[in-house]
């Protein structure tokens, strides 16, 4: 069995009971459809945050897996950048302190990379519990192949994911606060740079073309 996602031990062991065949690789993406937007310019209207996201994600606030507190400190940074948070979903659940200050989208196969793109940085928050722990990082590596910079729940295969791309570790209210916080303040040109090292990473770690071999290889294809 090949897991494509999650935490490699944690997968395996879930999947083999710690025995049999068991050959991880991460959830790969093909790059080619992510074109890296250009960086905004500050005083051009307003500061985007990209999440793509799911219907269930409002579940999950109302059942209080995504603490109120963490909602309230991005509502409270982006009335303080005139920050937009752009959710590109299929979804219509509230979200709280961030209704006020939110745009969305919906998801088509077309559009999605696009609207990625245009954003600023983009935002990965996971619970912290069994099934966000089997979860893959796909969330934050279209943000990178998206040439973004991100901010994300160092979960699992969040944080390997994090750690490669360069992106900013947040667990707590303040560090969500800081982890946005300190982007939104970069200069243009280290905005630049973390978004190419981003993308960068993102195809050298997760591309299609990086793991073909290990792929053929454990399905015996030649």
């Amino acid at each position: 069995m090949i897991p494509a996602h999650g935490d490699h031990d944690y997968v395996r062991h879930g999947t083999t009971s710690g025995s049999g065949r068991c050959l991880p690789a991460p959830s790969t993406g093909p790059g080619s459809i992510f074109d890296p937007g250009p960086s905004r310019k500050r005083g051009q209207g307003n500061r985007h945050i990209g999440e793509v996201s799911i219907p269930a994600l409002g579940s999950l606030i109302v059942r209080g897996q995504v603490p109120q507190p963490r909602l309230t400190e991005r509502a409270n940074v982006c009335g303080r950048f005139r920050a937009r948070v752009r959710v590109v979903s299929r979804g219509a659940n509230s979200l709280g302190p961030l209704d006020p200050y939110m745009e969305r989208i919906t998801w088509t196969p077309a559009g999605f990379a696009a609207t990625l793109a245009d954003a600023d940085i983009g935002i990965g928050p996971l619970p912290d519990n069994d099934y966000a722990r089997g979860k893959c990082a796909y969330k934050l590596l279209q943000y990178g192949a998206s040439g973004l910079r991100m901010v994300g729940s160092p979960v699992c295969a969040n944080a390997l994911a994090l750690s490669l791309m360069g992106g900013v570790p947040a667990g707590s209210a303040s560090e969500w606060t800081d982890g946005i916080s300190s982007l939104l303040e970069e200069s243009e040109t280290q905005l630049l740079a973390r978004g190419i090292g981003a993308r960068q990473a993102a195809i050298d770690h997760y591309s299609f073309q990086t793991w073909e071999s290990a792929w053929r290889a454990a399905m015996r294809i030649a």
